[in-house]
């Protein structure tokens, strides 16, 4: 699925610092506890995974993701303006909706990015993020 960036979004009562990424490409998020930086990686893989998991991608094509991502994985400063436009966006609907949803519980979190999921950015012109990450993941599976 390509690059990305991410973001650390202040929620209140949390103890944990809380992240939302953002795919370049589909704009798909996910968001994600982080108790420490050296678990990056792994915590950022598992939400995908969940994420990938709930819109309908097979779990040989999340594998395969997850795979690519844990080799080839770097990161630097993004300068991409409209996507950090994208990425404020979605990080304040992300702070609004989850302290509606009642706090950082683990089912709040994925109920959230669920909802994030299906929701057209004002930035982009593409279809809903959900929707373009399994276009995208499928002709991958064709491949």
């Amino acid at each position: 699925m390509a690059a990305g960036t991410c973001r650390i979004v202040p929620c209140p009562r949390a103890h944990l610092r809380r992240f939302v990424a953002l795919n370049e490409i589909t704009y798909l998020m996910v968001a994600f506890p982080l108790p420490h930086v050296s678990l990056f990686k792994v915590v950022f893989a598992y939400a995908l995974w969940e994420e990938l998991e709930h819109i309908g991608v097979p779990a040989s094509v999340i594998e395969a993701e997850l795979a690519s991502f844990r080799e080839g994985a770097t990161f630097a400063k993004n300068s991409n303006g409209s996507l950090l436009e994208l990425l404020d966006d979605v990080s304040f609907h992300f702070a609004h909706r989850i302290t509606r949803e009642g706090g950082i519980k683990p089912s709040a979190l994925a109920t959230v990015q669920h909802r994030l999921n299906r929701m057209r950015h004002t930035c982009s012109d593409t279809s809903l993020p959900y929707k373009a990450a399994l276009l995208l993941l499928s002709d991958e599976v064709r491949v």
